[in-house]
C-alpha cells in the first residue's frame, strides 16, 4: 500500500508480484497467526479474581498493561492484579483442513481477482 511510503526517504520498493500476493493470502487462509500486525493482535488478561479481559494491546510497562476493550474503551491494568497475561490466537480459523486443494485453488484466484482501493 501508498501509505507505507509517506515520510520514506530515499526509493520505495517495488510492489509485490502476483505470486507474492497470492502466496501472502493462501498463508493467510492456512496459518492466520503467522502474521498478525501488531495493531491487530489480541492479548487476554486474567484478573487476580478470575475476571477475563481481552482487547488491543495500546502500552504496557512494568507496572501496568493498557488494552482497547472490544467496545474501544481504554483500559489501565495495574500488572500485580493479573493472574495471567498474553496474546491470543487469531479470531479467523485456519483453512488449511477445510478447503482440498482445489478449493484452495479456486479461492486464492477468486481472491486475486478482486479489485479494490488502497487503504
Amino acid at each position: 500500500p501508498l501509505f507505507r511510503f509517506v515520510g520514506f526517504q530515499g526509493t520505495p520498493p517495488p510492489p509485490p508480484t502476483a505470486a507474492t500476493i497470492v502466496a501472502q493470502l493462501q498463508r493467510d487462509l492456512l496459518d492466520p497467526d503467522a502474521e498478525i500486525a501488531p495493531a491487530n493482535r489480541m492479548y487476554r488478561a486474567v484478573l487476580k479474581d478470575g475476571s477475563v479481559i481481552t482487547g488491543r494491546l495500546l502500552n504496557i510497562d512494568p507496572f501496568t498493561v493498557q488494552l482497547f476493550d472490544s467496545k474501544e474503551r481504554l483500559l489501565t491494568l495495574q500488572r500485580s492484579d493479573l493472574r495471567e497475561f498474553g496474546a491470543v490466537k487469531s479470531a479467523m480459523p485456519s483453512y488449511r483442513d477445510k478447503l482440498t486443494p482445489q478449493e484452495l485453488s479456486d479461492l486464492l484466484a477468486y481472491l486475486f481477482s478482486l479489485k479494490g482501493e488502497v487503504q
